[in-house]
C-alpha cells in the first residue's frame, strides 16, 4: 500500500535589488499578483507614491510589520522586496523566517539592456521615474558601490546576514 502526504514548505522570498531594476515587477509576479512586502508600500498614499525621507526608518518598521503579520497568519508564499544594500538589513527578515519555520531564499535582481548588459545608475534613475519613485542618478551609483554581493549558497546567505550587525550611527 502506497501513501501519498502532500507537504507544503512555508517560504519567504527575500528580492533585492537597486531602484529601477524590477524587484516589485518580479516580487509581484512571483506571488501571482499579491503586493509583496515593501517599505515603499508604506509611502503609497491614494494611489501615489508620497516619498518622505525622514520617514524611511519608520517604513521599514512598517515593512517588518507586514511580514510578521503574514507569518503569523502562516502565509505559505512570502515576498519582500527591497533594496538591501547591506546584508544587516535582511536580518530582520530572516530572524522572523527562522522563527516562524519558513524556509528562506534570496533573489538579486539587476536589470539588463538588449544586450545583456546591466544598467547602469542613468537608465536606472529613468526608470524610477516611470514609478513615480524619482531616485536620483547619484543615489543608485553610492548603492552600487555600497553593495554587498549575494553569496551562491543560501545556508552562506543565511549565516552571512546574521552575522551581520547594524552600524553604531544607525542604531537607535
Amino acid at each position: 500500500m502506497t501513501s501519498t502526504t502532500t507537504s507544503t514548505t512555508k517560504t519567504v522570498t527575500i528580492f533585492r535589488g537597486r531602484p529601477g531594476s524590477g524587484k516589485t515587477t518580479a516580487a509581484t509576479k512571483y506571488l501571482g499578483g499579491e503586493t509583496p512586502c515593501e517599505a515603499d508600500t508604506f509611502f503609497v498614499k491614494g494611489g501615489k507614491f508620497c516619498y518622505v525621507g525622514y520617514k524611511v526608518p519608520e517604513a521599514h518598521k512598517w515593512c517588518q510589520s507586514e511580514c510578521r503579520r503574514k507569518m503569523e497568519a502562516e502565509t505559505e508564499k512570502i515576498a519582500v522586496s527591497n533594496t538591501f544594500v547591506k546584508l544587516w538589513e535582511m536580518k530582520p527578515y530572516v530572524e522572523m523566517a527562522q522563527e516562524f519555520g519558513y524556509e528562506i531564499r534570496f533573489v538579486e535582481i539587476v536589470a539588463t539592456n538588449s544586450a545583456d548588459r546591466e544598467l547602469d545608475a542613468f537608465d536606472l534613475s529613468k526608470r524610477t521615474q516611470n514609478s513615480g519613485h524619482n531616485v536620483p542618478e547619484k543615489a543608485i551609483t553610492d548603492m552600487k558601490y555600497k553593495w554587498e554581493k549575494t553569496l551562491p549558497s543560501t545556508d552562506d546567505m543565511i549565516e552571512a546576514v546574521l552575522k551581520s550587525s547594524i552600524p553604531p550611527s544607525i542604531r537607535k
